[in-house]
């Protein structure tokens, strides 16, 4: 029997979505997600050190094993990304946005 999936609403703001980062790292979906990279790391290596690579091969290889790596950090790097971004200010239109609006300020 499969679970269901738990359905989970979009994190709004900047500490929504860094909080929502946060909890991921120590979900077990993520997990299971590390385990499979760092498997995937350890075939890739014993990849390059195998004798019987080809040299034009070493290059995919390498280049693999460092978007697994970084993958790993996926989280990590988007939580340092939100906390250097300002949250934009409430946005000031001067303008009215309809005639309704325009006729209340006018009575």
């Amino acid at each position: 029997m499969i679970a269901p999936i738990p359905q989970t609403e979009l994190p709004v703001g900047k500490d929504g979505e860094i909080a929502a980062l946060e909890a991921l790292q120590v979900s077990g979906g993520w997990q299971i997600i590390l385990r499979i990279l760092k498997e995937n790391i350890k075939a890739v290596e014993q990849s390059i050190l195998d004798e019987e690579t080809l040299n034009g091969e070493l290059l995919g290889l390498r280049f693999k094993r460092k978007i697994y790596q970084q993958m790993i950090d996926t989280p990590k790097i988007y939580i340092g990304l939100w906390e250097t971004i300002e949250e934009p200010e409430e946005e000031h239109d001067p303008y009215y946005k309809n005639v309704k609006d325009m006729k209340k300020d006018v009575h």
